[in-house]
């Protein structure tokens, strides 16, 4: 739509054989337009994108690519694996696309970053054996090339001694040094370090503030945020 609000200047509709809800969308210095969320293996993805033939699960993440009149899609990709059946430990469950993405992953929230990287954020789950045990969740963070042809890095939230934790990102946003913060909910993961606000959770289900390094090498500090989940973030130009 425009900028007053008053007239719809674009549209555009995936393929009726594309399952998909999209979850997010933003646009990079060239005006093009990516939108991200869930689809099943049926979406179009594009020839040479990063994953285009997925194995059989139950469910991925995509992300694909319009021109800024959305007139059609310029490149596509899906993320996720089959390595649905897990054990209680965390190693035995790293699917064969990156470090630990299961069957059902799903993208939330997408930013642009200061070098044109595509970087998505959602949760991925998995069903552990015995299957009497809750199924995982883990809030994860990728980074793509522009073209959605390379993945450039992954990093899934997996705080040490909890192998089994419920954690789900929903948003994301850039501060000015290109760090990212991502915010949702969560279990009980432990202590958070790095912040004073609210460093031990204060129930079962929390929200949460994390703060990552843009290269997706290390969370530079988190703290918990109250017991109903956090779903949305900005950040300002003091990076506040």
């Amino acid at each position: 739509v425009d900028k007053a609000l008053a007239n719809v200047v674009a549209t555009a509709r995936l393929p009726a054989a594309a399952i998909a809800n999209a979850n997010a969308v933003t646009t990079n210095a060239a005006g093009n337009v990516y939108v991200a969320g869930i689809a099943t293996a049926s979406f179009p993805t594009t020839p040479g994108a990063y994953q285009t033939n997925p194995p059989q699960g139950a469910g991925y993440a995509f992300i694909a690519e319009f021109p800024p009149d959305l007139s059609t899609i310029i490149s596509a990709t899906l993320l996720g694996s089959s390595s649905a059946d897990c054990s209680e430990d965390y190693d035995t469950c790293r699917g064969p696309v990156g470090p630990g993405l299961f069957a059902g992953t799903t993208a939330t929230s997408i930013v642009i970053d200061p070098s044109g990287s595509v970087v998505i954020a959602g949760y991925t789950s998995g069903i552990p054996a015995p299957l009497s045990v809750e199924p995982y969740n883990y809030g994860f963070v990728a980074k793509f090339t522009a073209d959605l042809a390379s993945l450039e890095a992954e990093a899934v939230f997996n705080p040490v001694g909890t192998p089994i934790n419920q954690t789900y990102f929903r948003a994301m946003a850039l501060d000015p040094q290109g760090n990212l913060l991502l915010v949702g909910n969560a279990g009980d993961v432990g202590p958070l370090s790095g912040s004073n606000l609210q460093p031990t959770a204060p129930g079962d289900q929390n929200g949460f503030v994390l703060k990552m390094d843009g290269a997706l090498q290390s969370f530079l500090w988190g703290t918990y945020f109250g017991s109903q989940g956090v779903q949305g973030v900005a950040v300002d130009s003091q990076s506040n």
